[in-house]
């Protein structure tokens, strides 16, 4: 993953990552169907719920991979700009995830880091 500013927006780093997902997952996803309208009645919101976690994970295991208080700290950054940027184009699914990741505790117990 790319920390340097000006390579990519970081909002677009975020969405490339979720557009990446293999699609088989997406065709093969578990989902039931309604009894009145015949569609699927929660195959969308466990998407959503998975998106939102995987994306929560991946936050706090790119913060925690590194050693480095420096590397540490440049990843964090590079998350809060990813958050503000989430604000400014209303993605606020990816903006609430990146916060849950940062809020992990194995993350906020990095006080050296994070102070």
């Amino acid at each position: 993953m790319c920390y340097q500013s000006g390579t990519l927006n970081p909002a677009e780093t975020v969405e490339i990552k979720r557009f990446v997902q293999n699609q088989h997952q997406l065709k093969n996803q578990d989902s039931k169907t309604s009894p009145h309208c015949g569609t699927s009645s929660s195959g969308n919101i466990k998407h959503y719920v998975n998106w939102f976690n995987q994306l929560t994970v991946m936050v706090a295991s790119e913060i925690l991979r590194h050693s480095k208080k420096q590397h540490r700290v440049q990843v964090i950054e590079y998350f809060i700009d990813v958050a503000k940027e989430c604000i400014n184009v209303g993605n606020f699914n990816s903006l609430m995830a990146i916060v849950a990741g940062l809020s992990l505790p194995p993350v906020v117990r990095l006080k050296k880091t994070v102070s």
